[in-house]
């Protein structure tokens, strides 16, 4: 996981890895970005489903209630 810190913006990016992966990897380190607003880079996974982006969504609703933006980019269209 390749973390790019740009003031209070930090930016997720994933290398190779399984998508369940990246979460396992994402929560251990949220407790360090958890005072950042946070942009999950998503381009490297070819295949996305809805089900996929709703793994994040507890973690979304839990961030964004502390007044910070948590937000996913991707390329590819969620089937």
């Amino acid at each position: 996981m390749i973390l790019d810190k740009e003031g209070n913006v930090t930016t997720v990016l994933q290398e190779n890895i399984s998508l369940s992966k990246f979460l396992a990897n994402f929560k251990d380190m949220y407790p360090k970005i958890k005072n950042d607003h946070i942009i999950v880079n998503l381009f490297s996974f070819s295949k996305l489903t809805s089900n996929d982006v709703l793994e994040f969504l507890e973690l979304s609703d839990a961030h964004r209630k502390t007044k910070k933006s948590f937000v996913l980019v991707t390329g590819k269209s969620i089937l």
